[in-house]
């Protein structure tokens, strides 16, 4: 049953909640969202948070601006979880390193290819630098613990 308690307390208002145990526990929180069986099942009080998924969010007690997409996230304010995505091989062959901007959007990095000219491929300009080998200088004394390692022929 969605919105149970959020229902029978005037003071939590403009929540929307769908599926079984969604925002089960919510009392005075507002302006929530939480989308899937448990979803924000244990937030108890505050706001703006968003839950997507079987779960996700039900960690989330009393934290605002928490979105949780697939993830059950952490009792953080202004925190992001998605799960499935650390550890997790791409299908795609093609991929590019995400980042974060300072208003939170996520984009890739743009290649500075665009800024040069008469780009060509090395072809044996690299020869010389992969036939370096490496090696170690000895240490002279035994209770160093790293030794430092050198390129050269």
């Amino acid at each position: 049953m969605a919105l149970a308690h959020s229902l029978a307390t005037p003071q939590a208002a403009n929540n929307t909640a769908v599926g079984r145990e969604a925002f089960l526990l919510n009392t005075t929180g507002e302006s929530n969202v939480a989308i899937g069986r448990g979803a924000l099942a244990n937030n108890t009080t505050d706001d703006s948070n968003l839950a997507l998924g079987i779960d996700a969010g039900n960690q989330v007690i009393t934290a605002s601006k928490v979105i949780t997409i697939g993830h059950t996230g952490t009792d953080v304010s202004n925190t992001t979880w998605i799960g499935n995505v650390f550890g997790v091989t791409t299908q795609s062959g093609t991929t590019a390193p995400v980042i974060v901007s300072d208003t939170g959007q996520l984009g890739t990095v743009v290649s500075s290819e665009r800024f040069k000219k008469d780009i060509s491929t090395m072809e044996k300009t690299s020869e010389a630098i992969l036939a370096l080998r490496t090696g170690h200088v000895p240490l002279q004394d035994r209770r160093q613990k790293y030794t430092t390692i050198w390129f050269g022929r």
